[in-house]
């Protein structure tokens, strides 16, 4: 997918079945070894928080401009930890990045395991459905672009039933894991989730978002948002309908 992002979003599984305080344990000591790793390379920490025993963790770290501030990108590297379960076995990808790739400048391969298609296409739709508040002061519009991913995703060969299973059991675990703090989708996701969906349309907030947040960041042609939005809620809506 040729965007810029500042975002690395890294999910951690354990092959062994542990107990929680186990698991805890293995978590903490891998964000201590993380830390030190980023230390060690130069980075400057800025900021980091834990979550739910260690099963979600992150940190920002700044690194060398060499260009001036955009607003359409932070200021920092988010690099977020999610301990979570893959649905469909994890695939070997070739990474790549956009400077390397306009410059014709030769890059060493690197290969790095990724979550499947589904998964990451499942995940996307539904955090952007149950996160995506147009009146939320904390929405600062980035969150669009999920909305462009999922348009782009879909044009790659997607199995259309291991979609459905990643989404539902997406669900299912987001129930699980923000019971507390959204009440009303731990009750009823699927009525929560086609009520954002048919807001969509209206919200001008959306392509202005859009706009700074994805336009100025594809490495390419774009797809307009009124493009990525049909084909976003064309799959959103299949997804939901799906949901037992």
């Amino acid at each position: 997918m040729s965007r810029m992002s500042e975002d690395i979003d890294i999910k951690v599984s354990c092959p062994l079945e542990v107990s929680q305080s186990e698991l805890k344990q293995k978590l903490k000591a891998l964000k201590v070894s993380i830390r030190a790793d980023l230390l060690k390379s130069g980075f400057e920490i800025v900021d980091s928080k834990t979550r739910n025993e260690y099963k979600f963790f992150d940190f920002e770290v700044k690194y060398l401009e060499k260009f001036p501030p955009e607003v359409s990108l932070r200021a920092e590297i988010k690099i977020e930890f999610t301990f979570a379960k893959l649905h469909v076995q994890a695939l070997v990808k070739p990474i790549s990045t956009l400077i390397y790739r306009d410059l014709n400048m030769p890059q060493a391969p690197l290969n790095f395991s990724c979550v499947a298609i589904e998964q990451t296409t499942a995940e996307k739709i539904l955090s952007f459905l149950r996160r995506w508040d147009p009146t939320s002061s904390s929405n600062d519009g980035r969150l669009v672009r999920h909305i462009h991913d999922v348009a782009i995703l879909l044009e790659g060969h997607i199995d259309d039933n291991g979609l459905q299973i990643s989404f539902q059991k997406a669900v299912e675990e987001d129930r699980t894991r923000y019971a507390n703090q959204e009440p009303e989708f731990a009750k009823s996701p699927k009525r929560i989730l086609r009520q954002a969906l048919l807001q969509l349309p209206a919200d001008e907030f959306l392509n202005q978002a859009y706009e700074l947040f994805v336009l100025e960041l594809v490495g390419g042609p774009a797809k307009s948002c009124e493009g990525a939005l049909t084909i976003f809620t064309k799959i959103a809506d299949n997804l939901i309908s799906g949901l037992e």
